[in-house]
């Protein structure tokens, strides 16, 4: 998912987009999105009860995630379309990059792998039943 999102808006720097408050106490942002939610499942499972068209629900949820992305906005902020990114090379050299779009300063300035390449990473969960003991020394 991470990296669909990448390949397909780019990375935003984090200077360029600083964290809000409701990026580190993100439960109330939580609880507001899991009830909108919840109460479009509602209304989208009513509109399937009562026959409506294809385009009809098609356009109710267009606009229920119009409204989930207001809320994301007024939470954490709407990223700038283009940013400019201010640098000094290894020669201790000033560089000035942009205004730039994310998904250019991506394919243009980070070293991209194929798509099929990147995968987020892992962590190894140990299993309940499988128990690890120390290796001992024998003098």
């Amino acid at each position: 998912m991470l990296v669909n999102l990448i390949n397909k808006h780019g990375p935003m720097l984090k200077k360029c987009f600083p964290e809000s408050y409701s990026c580190e106490a993100s439960t109330r942002m939580n609880s507001v999105i899991k009830s909108k939610l919840r109460e479009y499942a509602k209304d989208l499972r009513q509109l399937v009860a009562d026959g409506a068209t294809d385009e009809e629900i098609t356009e109710k949820i267009r606009k229920q995630m119009s409204e989930i992305y207001n809320v994301f906005g007024i939470c954490l902020g709407i990223p700038p379309e283009k940013f400019t990114w201010e640098c000094y090379d290894k020669s201790k050299k000033y560089l000035m990059i942009g205004p730039i779009q994310p998904i250019d300063f991506y394919g243009k300035y980070v070293n991209r792998r194929r798509s099929s390449q990147l995968e987020p990473v892992r962590t190894v969960v140990h299993r309940r039943d499988s128990v690890h003991w120390p290796v001992r020394r024998r003098r």
